[in-house]
């Protein structure tokens, strides 16, 4: 096992410039993916609906103050409030997809991130690449639905449980 496969403590400044360089490719890929979309206006993409148009629903009984399926707790707010947040009640969609992109790109980035410092650079690598080329996440990413911000947050979450546990 050479040096730079050994399982490390810490991140370096080479390890950041890695992670950003993933998520630019990432976020490169994830745009060109949409804009090269005929769906790129609507809520969800033509290769998965999800979701998308309750979320869509949702947000704009949000902005005009209505009830949203007699206020029964059916699925989690989150993506709703997201794009009543971001004005995107009504087509088009494209800036909120841009963020769900955006989000996309982030998640192999820390991907790579959180295995680069808790295991190897070589594996942080190999799963940051695997993330990032996934046409799955490339779909996702162009769909306004949940799993795009719960990816990240599932990473995030791993690094922090690795943190804990890992000292």
């Amino acid at each position: 096992m050479d040096r730079s496969d050994a399982p490390r403590d810490g991140l370096s400044s080479r390890d950041a410039l890695i992670a950003a360089a993933i998520g630019v490719l990432a976020l490169a890929l994830r745009l060109c993916f949409l804009f090269h979309s005929p769906d790129r206006a609507w809520p969800h993409s033509l290769l998965y609906e999800g979701d998308a148009p309750v979320w869509a629903r949702w947000a704009a009984a949000l902005e005009s103050g209505q009830r949203f399926e007699f206020d029964l707790p059916f699925r989690t707010p989150g993506v709703a409030w997201i794009l009543y947040a971001l004005g995107a009640s009504a087509a088009p969609f494209t800036a909120a997809k841009l963020l769900w992109c955006v989000i996309s790109a982030a998640t192999p980035a820390v991907l790579y991130l959180v295995l680069a410092s808790r295991f190897t650079r070589r594996a942080g690598l190999i799963a940051a690449t695997l993330c990032t080329l996934s046409h799955g996440s490339f779909v996702l990413a162009t769909s306004l639905n949940n799993e795009t911000p719960y990816a990240l947050l599932v990473v995030l979450q791993a690094g922090a449980t690795l943190t804990w546990m890992l000292p």
